[in-house]
C-alpha cells in the first residue's frame, strides 16, 4: 500500500502578482474608462435585439413612420420568401448587417425628400435603391423589384417633366425583367418598354439626359 506522501502531490502555487500603487491603479483606470465604448439607448437595443426591429424602431422614434413601415413590410415579405425557398438562395435580409443599414439609410432619405415636397429626389432615391440591388447577388433580386415598382409610383406623381421620370424608371424596370429578374414573364417586359418607347416619341434627349440623371448619387 502506498503511502500517503506518495500519493499527495505537491501543489503548484499560483503566481502572484506585484501590488498596486494608488498611482497605479488609477493609471488603470483611466485607461479603462476611455477604451470603454459608451453606448446610447440605440446602442443598448443594439445589443439586446435583432437589428431589424432596431431600425424600424429607430426610425419611427426619429419620426420617419413610412419609412418604418416600408421596411417592415420588406421583412415580412423576406420572411415568407424564406420560408417558401426550397433550395437556399434566398437572402435573409435579418442576417445582412450591410444591406440593413444601408436600406435604412435610403429609406430616411427618401421620406426626407417627400416632406420637403421633393417629389423628384425621393424617386430617385427609391431607383437609386432598385438599380443598387439589381447588381446583387439572384436571391436579392426581388428587393429590386420592389424599389422599382416603388421609384415607378413615386415618379408617377412627378409630372413637370411630361412624365419623363416615370418613363426613365419603368426603362430600367423594363430592362431588369429582361435580362436579370429570373422567372420574369417576358410578356411584362415587353409591354413595360413598349410604353416607355411610346412615351419617349419625339423627345429628342430622352435616353441621354434622364438616363444621366436617373443614375446620379444624392450625398
Amino acid at each position: 500500500m502506498q503511502s500517503s506522501s506518495t500519493v499527495l502531490q505537491k501543489r503548484e502555487l499560483p503566481k502572484l502578482m506585484a501590488c498596486m500603487t494608488k498611482s497605479s491603479l488609477e493609471t488603470f483606470r483611466t485607461k479603462a474608462l476611455f477604451s470603454m465604448a459608451f453606448l446610447d439607448s440605440s446602442g443598448v437595443r443594439r445589443k439586446r435585439r435583432a437589428l431589424h426591429e432596431c431600425l424600424i424602431k429607430e426610425l419611427k422614434e426619429n419620426g420617419f413612420s413610412d419609412a418604418a413601415e416600408y421596411l417592415q413590410d420588406l421583412i415580412y415579405d423576406n420572411i415568407q420568401l424564406v420560408n417558401e425557398d426550397e433550395i437556399g438562395i434566398v437572402v435573409d435580409l435579418r442576417k445582412r448587417k450591410d444591406y440593413l443599414e444601408h436600406i435604412s439609410d435610403q429609406l430616411q432619405k427618401a421620406e426626407e425628400a417627400r416632406g420637403r415636397a421633393h417629389t423628384k429626389k425621393e424617386c430617385l432615391y427609391l431607383l437609386n435603391l432598385a438599380l443598387f440591388y439589381a447588381e446583387k447577388e439572384k436571391g436579392i433580386l426581388w428587393l429590386a423589384e420592389k424599389f422599382y415598382q416603388a421609384a415607378i409610383a413615386v415618379g408617377s406623381q412627378y409630372l413637370v417633366d411630361g412624365g419623363r421620370l416615370k418613363a426613365v424608371c419603368k426603362y430600367h424596370y423594363g430592362s431588369f425583367l429582361l435580362d436579370k429578374f429570373p422567372g420574369a414573364d417576358p410578356e411584362e417586359a415587353f409591354v413595360v418598354l413598349t410604353e416607355v418607347r411610346d412615351s419617349a416619341m419625339g423627345k429628342v434627349v430622352f435616353f441621354i439626359s434622364l438616363n444621366l440623371i436617373c443614375l446620379r448619387i444624392f450625398p
